[in-house]
């Protein structure tokens, strides 16, 4: 088996950790895909919360709108009718903050649950695929600084697509000597 390695700086607050990635193994990459089916659970419902906020964004502009229509008809009828109008207005009202409570209570529910069980097999490839003299020192930092294993891998996965870019051009540029 080939095993590549990159000597990869992660840059936290203006200090450089150099440390040592690697591709996973293959009882690491099982214990991930484990990890991420423990995981899909809170990730389905994330994605069903959003589904359910995104119906509930779209019934809110329409009884927004119901009750603009509402007001408007309401300038143009008699008084005799006016009634019947604003008691339609009152019950639009009622479903608007319903709906307003709704959503907030959509948004702020299971978006951390969904993005800590991203973060944890993060931190999981973090543990499996990163070495080096600096991995406890940048792990340390991480945690200190409450930066996110997701960010981290962002610099470093564009850090790898970097070096291999270089590798890539210098190997052609040998080939066509």
């Amino acid at each position: 088996m080939i095993e590549t390695r990159f000597e990869v700086p992660v840059t936290i607050n203006g200090t450089v950790f150099n440390v040592t990635v690697r591709e996973l193994r293959p009882a690491e990459k099982k214990a991930l895909e484990k990890i991420g089916e423990e995981q899909k659970g809170l990730l389905e419902e994330q994605s069903a919360k959003e589904r359910k906020s995104e119906e509930n964004a779209i019934a809110l502009q329409e009884a927004q709108h119901a009750l603009e229509v509402t007001r408007e008809i309401l300038t143009l009828v008699e008084l005799k009718d006016k009634l019947a109008l604003f008691i339609e207005i009152k019950k639009i009202g009622f479903e608007i903050a319903r709906l307003k409570r709704e959503r907030l209570s959509l948004e702020r529910s299971d978006f951390t649950k969904a993005n800590d069980a991203l973060e944890r097999i993060f931190k999981e490839k973090f543990n499996f695929i990163i070495g080096g003299d600096n991995k406890e020192a940048l792990k340390n930092t991480i945690e200190e600084c409450n930066v996110s294993y997701q960010s981290v891998f962002a610099e470093i996965n564009a850090e790898i697509e970097e070096q291999t870019k270089k590798k890539l051009n210098a190997s052609e540029d040998g080939q066509n000597k």
